[in-house]
């Protein structure tokens, strides 16, 4: 229904504009120009979290084929360890992306956006030592 679509969209809007926060703060305060944002994990399935997050961030994110990473990452740093693979290069080379969400938005839309966030975080400060 119209309103569960609602629901999840602003669902997904709330947790984008949070990493995009840090995100936008991080990377201004390390003057650092982020490129693209490769998302991992069970939230990267959500073609409209991700979507969002491409047009909150400004930046292309990537999904990668395999977004369970946790444990690969693991076995890949054990694998390098006992000669599977010769170098990190080789491992690399088995990385592959699944899709690519391109932003869509204009910078204004964004910069609205995410004041609108950073004004919500601001209201919510100190509400619990009243």
């Amino acid at each position: 229904s119209a309103t569960i679509a609602a629901s999840r969209s602003c669902s997904c809007s709330r947790v984008i504009a949070s990493i995009a926060g840090v995100g936008v703060t991080a990377t201004v305060g390390a003057g650092v120009r982020v490129g693209a944002d490769v998302t991992v994990g069970g939230a990267a399935r959500n073609d409209l979290l991700m979507q969002i997050q491409a047009d909150l961030l400004g930046v292309p994110v990537i999904r990668p084929r395999q977004t369970e990473t946790t444990a690969l990452g693991a076995a890949c740093l054990a694998g390098l360890a006992v000669g599977v693979w010769d170098s990190p290069d080789t491992l690399a080379s088995h990385w592959q992306a699944e899709r690519v969400f391109e932003p869509s938005r204009p910078a204004g839309w964004r910069a609205e956006r995410l004041a609108t966030w950073h004004r919500a975080v601001e209201r919510c400060r100190g509400w619990t030592q009243e």
